[in-house]
């Protein structure tokens, strides 16, 4: 087929490197699946183009910038445009569904936590925290409000990390000793917490190790709670957890 009969080609001089893959607009795939591919790069002698899909969400740019990426160089795809290059540099895929080798944990904690905490940011955010899915368009805790108030006698702050950037969400999580939170992408910042930190991930109806596997690699005391059973299809549906179960949880985490 001519593309030139379905859209737009441009041809681009020099070497593209293609970081280009599904899931881009999540922030879990976008840490651990994409950033993690420019690392597979150290031995290539130079490229003088990035090509990935169009990057319209505050972290995507923000953790480019944070990795090195100089951003005048990204080329962004859209709908009805073609690319032809001299060369194409396509990194392998870095992680197994679900599971995140040692290493892009450590690339990523190298490149994204730059340097110690200054002494006027320190203690910005409270160390037991609540992560909010209230603001989700699914898989939210239905009794988030019933859940938090118990939470709250507990010392623990709730955060929308939607009103995060980047570098708050990385402070947030590295002065955190207890995270607890529904199972969604915004646990992907347990890669900036200590070793030791305890979790507690509540569970709906999906079924997925991601954050298991994770907090294995880093040495964090992961806990979890299931909502309901585990299914095939539907499994992002909201939920609701009974108060006296989650208080369980909570007490077999020995916060006190």
């Amino acid at each position: 087929m001519d593309l030139g009969d379905v859209g737009q080609v441009r041809c681009i001089v020099g070497r593209v490197v293609v970081l280009a893959q599904e899931g881009y607009r999540n922030y879990c795939h976008w840490m651990l699946e994409i950033l993690p591919k420019l690392a597979l790069l150290r031995d290539v002698d130079s490229y003088d183009w990035i090509y990935l899909p169009r990057l319209d969400l505050p972290f995507q740019k923000a953790t480019l910038a944070l990795m090195g990426v100089d951003l005048g160089k990204v080329i962004e795809g859209d709908v009805g445009v073609y690319f032809e290059a001299d060369e194409l540099i396509v990194p392998s895929f870095v992680s197994l569904s679900c599971y995140s080798p040692h290493w892009v944990i450590d690339y990523l904690r190298e490149h994204l936590m730059p340097g110690g905490q200054s002494e006027d940011v320190q203690n910005k955010f409270s160390d037991r925290v609540f992560i909010s899915r209230r603001r989700a368009s699914c898989r939210r805790l239905i009794n988030e409000e019933e859940i938090f108030r118990y939470l709250e006698l507990l010392g623990f702050r709730r955060y929308d990390l939607e009103d995060l950037s980047v570098e708050d969400q990385r402070l947030l999580f590295a002065e955190a000793r207890v995270v607890i939170g529904t199972h969604g992408a915004g646990l992907t910042n347990l890669i900036f917490c200590k070793p030791g930190t305890k979790v507690l991930e509540i569970f709906q109806a999906r079924e997925d190790d991601t954050y298991c596997y994770l907090s294995q690699v880093l040495g964090l005391d992961y806990h979890c709670l299931q909502t309901v059973p585990f299914v095939k299809v539907d499994d992002a549906r909201d939920t609701v957890v009974a108060l006296e179960l989650f208080q369980d949880a909570v007490s077999m985490m020995k916060l006190l």
